[in-house]
């Protein structure tokens, strides 16, 4: 994965086979991403479970500005709980 290389496409690296260091939910140790929405699957389920993900600021948005699942729920949380100043 050319997760640091500024001449990257993404579309390139596929499929694209990662080696966890250890089981991660249902997931097997050996993993391979066949296309865009499978290495989206998968890095979120590395995320949501505390692992740091190098993004390549060239790929599209849902790459570059992850969020975790608690993240959300508190943003959302607080935007429920907002008045409105008219």
């Amino acid at each position: 994965m050319d997760a640091a290389n500024p001449y990257s496409e993404l579309n390139d690296n596929f499929p694209a086979t990662f080696f966890l260091p250890e089981q991660i939910g249902d997931l097997p140790r050996v993993v391979t991403a066949e296309n865009k929405d499978g290495l989206k699957q998968l890095l979120h389920i590395l995320h949501q479970h505390g692992y740091f993900i190098l993004f390549n600021p060239r790929w599209d948005t849902h790459f570059t500005s992850p969020r975790r699942e608690h993240f959300e729920a508190t943003r959302n949380f607080f935007e429920e709980k907002k008045f409105s100043t008219l």
